[in-house]
């Protein structure tokens, strides 16, 4: 592949390219769309581009775009974004592409930013082309974008861009591979490694696991001393269930301080204490910044307050009673069922086996609600337009944590302090600990294997005929696998 954008400088010259991330057109392509998109996305950032180095893909359908970016646009995109990399003193702070000299290997992208983090500047670079003056979009004349809008959000929100994704690089994925199942009977993970492949949020995911796999640990060990004992079962559960809190709280506390040497380590822990610049996904009419001296969008504060009050606050209070709902319902079949029980006088062994039926009904409609609402609260909150990407989290973190909170535990509280019904209270909580536990297990472990194994991964069926193929159509069949939620993340 020879046909990669043109460097405009001798500063932005590289010896080598590497593809990293990929755009997918929805087929079939337009000739006028790809040639429009791949002049943005290679253009200069004053005029709205993102200074990239763009391939036109070159596969059979014409719907491939291939990026990557000179060491001169990395490094700026890792000034801009705050990302801290270790200096020649040996602590870790802030890049500055005007001392750059100070970092070791800035001048090796490959070796000073990890996979995941040239992705995700890559990505970076991408969301932040915007249009400055209204554009209809070549070759789909009824789609216009206006200034400030930006192009690659809207070109998806329109399925005119099918797909967006970062690209394997074979040789790490094997490295990564061998040295991670090489640990399988060990404690540690290859942290460090899942973290340079995958991007922090997926290496803290493996992390908490295996802290909180030892955090168990010590509280097996004193059931089991317990089991063995003969105290009373009060004393038992009581000295167990005070045991748990002291212990849940040192855990937390040992835990936030493994994420403080993480996020240290990894160049992310005063991510927050800098001017934020603002989202990929902040939309408005272009401004001067007094502060900052440079171009960006601009909302009005007043408009996204009313879109809050007027949509957002509405649409919570609608899930809110859907809860309220459901809880209502287990009641009611609940106490239909503990009636049809009691007529059988308890020999209806289809009337023993339905106890439990509504509280496992009630808990798949608890994660279901969950599920739906979060994806609502994901749109809602996009849609406010928040400047920076910590108010994007906070509120939608609000959003999600309120509503999860009394979705799942207004019932127990119900029961517990109005119904006092301490049997009731301890199905339910058998039932929502069970089947939750069973669910994640199943979608997160044996759904996964079985996919793999059984070949029955969107586009699976292709990999095998891939692999002596041209890089190209390695590239159109990674875009068939199935994608993993937090990809192009960094922790803040």
């Amino acid at each position: 592949m020879s046909s990669w954008t043109l460097v405009p400088c001798q500063c932005c010259h590289t010896t080598s390219i590497q593809s990293l991330v990929a755009i997918q057109l929805s087929y079939p392509a337009k000739a006028e769309t790809k040639r429009w998109l791949m002049s943005k996305l290679e253009g200069r950032r004053k005029e709205g581009g993102a200074h990239l180095l763009v391939h036109p893909g070159e596969d059979d359908d014409g719907t491939l775009i291939l990026l990557s970016a000179t060491p001169y646009s990395l490094l700026q995109a890792t000034e801009i974004l705050g990302l801290a990399k270790l200096s020649s003193d040996g602590s870790m702070i802030a890049f500055s592409y005007n001392n750059k000299a100070d970092f070791p290997n800035s001048d090796k992208p490959e070796a000073f930013l990890t996979l995941a983090e040239r992705q995700l500047l890559v990505k970076y670079a991408t969301d932040s082309a915007k249009v400055l003056q209204e554009t209809p979009v070549p070759g789909y004349p009824e789609r216009r974008l206006y200034p400030g809008q930006p192009i690659v959000r809207s070109l998806q929100e329109w399925g005119i861009i099918e797909k967006f994704y970062p690209l394997h690089v074979k040789e790490e994925l094997h490295l990564l591979t061998r040295a991670w199942y090489s640990q399988i009977h060990k404690i540690c993970q290859p942290i460090d490694a899942i973290r340079a492949y995958f991007g922090d949020s997926v290496a803290l995911y493996f992390s908490f696991l295996g802290f909180f796999t030892i955090s168990l640990v010590p509280m097996a060990i004193l059931g089991a001393v317990y089991h063995c004992l003969s105290l009373s079962f009060l004393d038992k559960y009581l000295l167990f269930a005070l045991f748990s809190v002291l212990w849940s709280t040192v855990t937390m506390e040992f835990w936030k301080r493994h994420c403080a040497m993480k996020a240290y380590r990894w160049g992310t822990l005063h991510l927050k204490s800098r001017f934020e610049a603002p989202r990929a996904h902040y939309w408005g009419p272009l401004g001067l910044n007094p502060i900052t001296g440079k171009w960006e969008p601009y909302y009005p504060s007043w408009k996204r307050k009313l879109r809050i009050m007027l949509v957002s606050v509405p649409t919570i209070c609608v899930f809110l009673g859907l809860a309220i709902d459901g809880l209502v319902m287990y009641l009611y079949w609940e106490r239909w069922v503990q009636a049809s029980y009691q007529q059988s006088h308890g020999n209806d062994r289809l009337a023993a086996m339905c106890l439990y039926l509504p509280s496992f009904m009630y808990t798949l409609y608890i994660d279901l609600l969950n599920g739906i609402y979060k994806r609502v609260a994901t749109f809602l909150t996009e849609w406010e337009n928040h400047r920076v990407e910590l108010t994007f989290q906070n509120q939608l973190t609000l959003k999600v944590l309120v509503f999860r909170f009394f979705n799942c535990f207004s019932g127990l509280f119900y029961i517990m302090f109005y119904m006092q019904d301490l049997q009731l209270l301890q199905k339910r909580l058998s039932s929502l600990l069970i089947v939750s536990q069973v669910m994640n297990q199943v979608s997160e472990c044996l759904l996964p294997f079985l996919l793999q194994k059984l070949q029955l991964r969107p586009g699976a069926t292709h990999q095998r005929n891939f692999k002596d193929a041209p890089v190209v159509d390695n590239f159109v069949s990674e875009g068939d696998l199935p994608t993993y939620p937090v990809a192009f993340e960094v922790l803040g």
